[in-house]
């Protein structure tokens, strides 16, 4: 997605999630109140309730954005394609929103809380539960997010449930369809490629079975893709 694009799906997004807030809550109230209430300290159900609410908000504002992509990128078929291969990175961008969010919410609050040392350990439990289920829901979208080659461009697409924020950074294997003739040059490994956007705006890369590596740079000499040099190690 190109920046203006990665704008509007955030805005739409948060719009939506704003207004199904209210029934996150109450699902999850019911849900605490229903399992836990009675069992534990009332403050712990607090810190729970919270908890819960965090992550079921930002899992829910992810999966809008995947699905607004998904509607975005209908017209682009893949089901034809020419070849596809397995997304393996993420940017650090695409990590650190989904481990600062937490942090933020559980950990800094306890600075300026009278009261820290009564939830510290439910907060470094919350803590580190979510940043586990986060993790595994950003190995989930690596898994099944691709790159297809098809005739008129590269399309990334899959269940990606990365958190896309209109900032000013590069975006790397971000959703979306690229033409072939938006990319300033290649670089190629024995088994890693990388297409690179105009003016440093972002990059696809994956990897790929080092006997592949002819056919995919006769296909790209096809399609006119400049090679260059590749200069990262990741």
């Amino acid at each position: 997605m190109y920046n203006t694009l990665r704008t509007i799906i955030f805005l739409v997004s948060s719009i939506i999630a704003y207004l199904v807030y209210p029934l996150i809550q109450q699902a999850t109230y019911f849900l605490v109140d229903t399992t836990l209430a009675g069992r534990i300290a009332e403050n712990y159900l607090i810190e729970i309730y919270s908890g819960l609410v965090l992550i079921f908000i930002v899992l829910t504002f992810a999966a809008l954005q995947a699905i607004i992509r998904q509607v975005l990128l209908y017209r682009h078929s893949t089901s034809n394609s020419i070849m596809s291969f397995p997304i393996t990175f993420f940017s650090a961008t695409d990590r650190s929103i989904y481990y600062i969010v937490p942090f933020l919410a559980y950990l800094l609050p306890l600075f300026r809380t009278v009261n820290a040392r009564e939830v510290l350990l439910i907060r470094i439990i919350l803590f580190a539960i979510t940043l586990s289920v986060f993790y595994f829901v950003l190995e989930f979208s690596k898994k099944h997010t691709k790159v297809f080659f098809v005739k008129e461009g590269l399309v990334v697409k899959g269940i990606d449930l990365r958190l896309n924020l209109p900032l000013p950074s590069p975006f790397i294997n971000t959703t979306g369809f690229y033409p072939y003739t938006r990319f300033e040059h290649y670089s190629m490994t024995d088994s890693k490629v990388e297409f690179q956007l105009p003016a440093e705006s972002g990059r696809i890369t994956f990897e790929f079975e080092p006997d592949e590596k002819e056919n995919l740079k006769q296909f790209l000499m096809m399609m006119n893709v400049p090679q260059g040099i590749c200069h990262r190690d990741e």
